[in-house]
């Protein structure tokens, strides 16, 4: 187990989930692999076979509103000084766009 997983008993399961680590039967055979995303016939199949609990991936609580707006910040102001002496140059300032939109659209 990783510090970024939690065991959760099966009452506690919801669809949707991710698990960490394959769960196996009672014999040892592999239900379900790594990274599964959990739905309701998963789950009906966990409580047939009596497994108790399993290993999933805790949610990712995405950052505020003010968060990234703070990192879109912190992101303009580093790729500024960066170009802070080519920006007059057209192809620089193209790249400065360019790289800046593609920083900012990944952010969430």
């Amino acid at each position: 187990m990783n510090q970024t997983s939690q065991i959760l008993p099966l009452e506690s399961l919801q669809p949707g989930m991710l698990l960490a680590e394959a769960v196996h039967d009672r014999h040892g055979n592999v239900m379900l692999t790594a990274g599964t995303a959990l739905t309701e016939a998963h789950l009906a199949a966990l409580y047939q076979r009596g497994i108790a609990s399993v290993l999933v991936v805790p949610e990712r609580v995405p950052p505020s509103d003010e968060d990234v707006a703070a990192m879109r910040k912190s992101i303009e102001e580093r790729q500024r000084h960066i170009f802070r002496k080519t920006l007059d140059f057209p192809a620089n300032r193209k790249l400065f766009e360019v790289l800046l939109a593609y920083r900012m659209e990944n952010l969430k």
